[in-house]
């Protein structure tokens, strides 16, 4: 077997072999000038699986997959050197799983990351997901900051004292996912518990009580909880088989059970093991999106932002948009709706007051059903805040429209938008969570930005006078973030971050 300095050429056989399974190699960057390159080309048709260790930054060139018609498949496994934080760039033709944008690399020495890639079209579209991922001290430290009324922030007062800079929830390095509702906040660890905070008069903490927690309290004792959402007071989450769970308030149906009673535990909604991480709840709507690409929504109906055509009843159980199968992730704000399709064309639906919807129009009348913005189809990510808009596209750059009273949209203004406008010229932007007044992003270099309404210190920004600010403003200088949520309607955030190494 013979690995090229700036290729991966397996001439001897698979690689998922036992015998060649430990083999790894020092990739790009090293002291010496063996390696003269950071672009590296898997040649699909000599093998499957593939070892790297990073300690340089590098991008990937994919050949010789089987012809169209085909599944051709591998697996990638990279690991940082003992410097970490080196990334990769990826062919334009991957769509990454779910959102379409490449994931940020586990960053500290020693963490890896295991991504599969396959195609079916000879290589013209290759899909990929990360399989599994590693970090030396856990899965994340948990972070937040704002308003701590009803204990929201997670950081057990005895009085909820407001944070202006973030504060760990905490000693665990096990959380693996965040949400935040209008009062109270959700987790997943790494161990597939979940867990909730802040406001439960509605029960939308799920632990079958109403009262409110100033700390995070286990929801059950299962095992198997992948992604969560939180809205004005209920919560929508999804398990890893699949299945669809809500609790808290029911009104105006948004629980999707079909009635609109109020229940303090998760129940689950049909029977179905379709559902996707793709879900996000507004105020008193729900929006998803299943395995098979088709997109459902539920609760409220005013405004049209279920997108059921003319349709503006509430709709209590899970009501499908249209008949199409290829919505990719979507996003429900406070009163209207955000898509994107799997060929990364741009959908907005629902009320439009300060141009939310993004089409342009000097008129705000309300949509209610989906309607394209702009003709483009390089749109990777969307988020919808209370009133504004917020989207990434495939090229890294950041975008925002709508209300921009508190300067939410980052562009230096607080002048509203009717159509996407580009924040700055950067394209190494990640994530994206915008709250009512506020956004929050990521950048590759795992940096966190903020700006907008700075009220009960929101933006983390650690400011004795909560001033707003209308570009993007670093929080800190960590460089380890690794995933944001703004809450629904109000003024607190949460994000998780590497532990940092010893």
């Amino acid at each position: 077997m013979r690995i090229s300095r700036s290729r991966f050429n397996f001439e001897d056989g698979r690689l998922d072999r036992a015998a060649f399974k430990d083999y790894g190699e020092i990739a790009t960057g090293s002291s010496s000038t063996v390696f003269t390159t950071s672009a590296y080309t898997v040649n699909i048709e000599n093998g499957n699986v593939y070892n790297l260790i990073l300690n340089d930054d590098c991008s990937f060139t994919f050949a010789n997959p089987t012809g169209s018609g085909n599944a051709c498949s591998f697996t990638l496994i990279l690991k940082q050197d003992q410097v970490g934080g080196w990334t990769a760039t990826w062919p334009a033709a991957v769509r990454w799983q779910d959102y379409f944008v490449a994931p940020t690399l586990a960053s500290a020495p020693g963490d890896f990351d295991a991504l599969t890639f396959f195609t079916v079209n000879g290589g013209t579209t290759w899909f990929a997901f990360r399989a599994e991922r590693d970090h030396t001290s856990g899965v994340g430290e948990l972070w937040t900051w704002g308003d701590n009324a009803t204990g929201r922030l997670g950081l057990n007062d005895a009085v909820a004292t407001d944070r202006s800079s973030p504060a760990q929830v905490g000693a665990t390095t096990s959380w693996a996912h965040v949400s935040a509702g209008y009062e109270h906040s959700l987790a997943v660890r790494g161990n597939g518990t979940l867990w909730g905070w802040g406001r439960n008069a509605e029960g939308q903490l799920g632990n079958n009580t109403t009262t409110a927690r100033s700390s995070p309290a286990q929801v059950g004792t299962l095992t198997d909880w992948r992604a969560t959402t939180g809205g004005e007071y209920h919560t929508a989450a999804i398990k890893t088989d699949g299945t669809l769970w809500t609790w808290g308030s029911g009104a105006n149906g948004r629980l999707g059970s079909n009635a609109t009673a109020t229940r303090s535990s998760p129940a689950q909604v049909g029977a179905l093991t379709d559902w996707t991480s793709v879900i996000s709840s507004g105020e008193y709507h729900t929006v998803a999106v299943k395995a098979n690409g088709t997109l459902w929504t539920w609760g409220e109906g005013a405004y049209g932002k279920l997108g059921a055509v003319t349709n503006v009843a509430n709709q209590s159980s899970p009501t499908q948009v249209g008949a199409l199968t290829t919505w990719r992730q979507a996003s429900a704000g406070s009163y209207h709706t955000l898509a994107v399709k799997t060929d990364g064309t741009l959908w907005s639906w629902g009320r439009n007051t300060h141009g939310q919807l993004g089409k342009n129009t000097a008129t705000t009348a309300h949509i209610s059903s989906p309607a394209q913005v702009g003709a483009l189809t390089d749109w990777a990510l969307v988020a919808a805040g209370g009133y504004h808009s917020v989207a990434l596209k495939t090229d890294g750059t950041l975008w925002n429209w709508g209300r921009n009273n508190a300067g939410q949209l980052g562009d230096n203004s607080t002048t509203l938008r009717s159509s996407p406008v580009q924040v700055g010229s950067l394209t190494m932007w990640s994530a994206i969570a915008p709250g009512e007044l506020h956004t929050v992003a990521l950048k590759t270099d795992g940096t966190l930005w903020a700006w907008g309404d700075n009220a009960q210190g929101k933006l983390g920004l650690n400011t004795a006078v909560a001033t707003d600010v209308s570009s993007p403003t670093q929080v800190g200088t960590h460089t380890n973030w690794s995933l944001v949520a703004a809450g629904t309607a109000q003024h607190h955030t949460l994000a998780l971050r590497y532990p940092p190494t010893a």
